[in-house]
């Protein structure tokens, strides 16, 4: 029988008891390090690094057949019962992700002014993941209730979901960074990425920035410092590139359904299959997202730095956006 805040609501305490819901990660973290420097200038520095987890989720709702708790009235009837054949269900989680990492980095003092400094490196990037969804029948639910197995399915079981999908980025960079004087500084930089996940024409991006500022402030007297403690203008410009998640180069397929207005029929159906286009098409063109953006700023600071004014105009701007549009 049900009924709790009135002769007709379940037991809110029968539902915390009843439906649980379990978690169980595992994750395995490790990274190899390797620095080499055969001169003062110059460093070589090696990182591999692997993270790796599994995550398996159950659920667990209970089976019942439970009748309104007021029976003096008289005014119930069968439609008033509450019935649930029960489901139980697992999804499974694999994720595994390798990075490597390979940096050469060069310093020199051009004079004691002058400094500047010079990083090449590689990178690349693996993520492999897997999904597997599987609960007992949609339809039959629990043989036995209290019994949380598959094995206790009334009924096929439901293949919710069973997908895999591996992503790599190979990507080449430089950083370089010039200073003088503690008040001039200037950065440059270049990356280009190869994906995976674009079409094999468009797969290679590249994307520069370089930025400048100058603390003007340096070269204030001490008397004018006493005003403007702190001066600096800046700018900016660079390129954004990004990629897109795998396998969106085409339609895909999954098992089909057909929603009608007493319920919804998922194939398999006894013995017949069927399978349904996704709702998102495929674009086997796709060409990298590039973003480009421009900054300028200043920051002041008045009176040893009690008040401080920051200011900053920018602009960005998308081209060749990847958006999924059903």
């Amino acid at each position: 029988e049900y009924g709790y805040y009135g002769a007709y609501s379940m037991n809110p305490y029968w539902t915390l008891e009843n439906y649980n819901n379990y978690n169980n990660v595992n994750r395995i973290l490790g990274n190899f390090n390797v620095g080499y420097k055969p001169f003062e200038w110059l460093d070589f520095k090696e990182r591999v690094g692997v993270d790796h987890y599994t995550d398996r989720r159950r659920s667990e709702s209970p089976k019942y057949n439970f009748t309104p708790i007021d029976k003096t009235s008289g005014n119930y009837s069968t439609a008033n019962d509450l019935i649930d054949n029960g489901e139980y269900r697992i999804d499974q989680y694999n994720v595994t992700e390798i990075i490597h990492d390979f940096m050469v980095t060069a310093t020199h003092d051009f004079n004691q002014d002058f400094k500047g400094s010079l990083m090449l490196g590689n990178n690349i990037r693996q993520r492999n993941v897997s999904n597997l969804s599987t609960a007992t029948n949609e339809s039959g639910g629990l043989v036995q209730p209290g019994f949380y197995n598959l094995a206790n399915s009334n009924g096929p079981l439901n293949l919710i979901q069973d997908s895999w999908s591996k992503r790599r980025l190979v990507g080449l960079y430089a950083d370089l960074n010039l200073s003088y004087k503690n008040f001039l500084y200037l950065q440059a930089t270049a990356r280009n990425d190869w994906s995976s996940t674009l079409p094999k024409k468009n797969n290679s991006f590249f994307y520069p920035s370089v930025s400048g500022s100058f603390v003007f402030s340096e070269l204030l007297s001490q008397d004018a410092k006493r005003i403007l403690s702190y001066g600096k203008l800046r700018a900016n410009y660079a390129k954004v590139g990004s990629d897109t998640d795998p396998y969106q180069l085409l339609t895909t397929f999954s098992r089909g359904e057909i929603n009608g207005g007493f319920g919804t029929t998922t194939f398999p159906f006894g013995n017949v299959s069927a399978f349904m286009s996704g709702s998102t098409l495929g674009n086997a063109e796709l060409k990298p997202e590039i973003t480009t953006s421009a900054e300028v700023g200043a920051e002041l600071g008045f009176f040893r730095n009690r008040l401080t004014v920051d200011f900053s105009y920018y602009n960005n701007n998308s081209k060749n956006q990847i958006l999924a549009i059903p």
